[in-house]
């Protein structure tokens, strides 16, 4: 097919090594993976953040979170904030 429609394809062929054809795919590969949006959802901003955990330490009994920010019209998962509102200064889980 190539033949009937190109006459010049013979003179476009090139030898190449094996690894070098190896390392096209593994550059494509990577620049193919690399630029593919990552899954899942979006993070939730710092200001938000700010505001959940000044709420946790304000309110620590508080437990209709979820009915809170539906009324704030902040689109934020439960488990998100209660995630971000155990999260000590230090950074770390408790």
């Amino acid at each position: 097919m190539v033949p009937r429609r190109w006459s010049g394809w013979k003179h476009s062929l090139a030898l190449v090594k094996p690894e070098t054809v190896i390392a096209w795919h593994r550059r494509a590969f990577r620049l193919f993976w690399r630029r593919k949006p990552l899954a899942g959802r979006p993070t939730t901003g710092g200001e938000i953040r700010r505001l959940i955990r000044k709420m946790a330490r304000e309110n620590p009994t508080y437990v209709k979170w979820s009915d809170m920010w539906r009324g704030l019209h902040v689109a934020v998962a439960g488990s998100e904030v209660r995630r971000i509102s155990t999260v000590k200064a230090t950074g770390y889980f408790t």
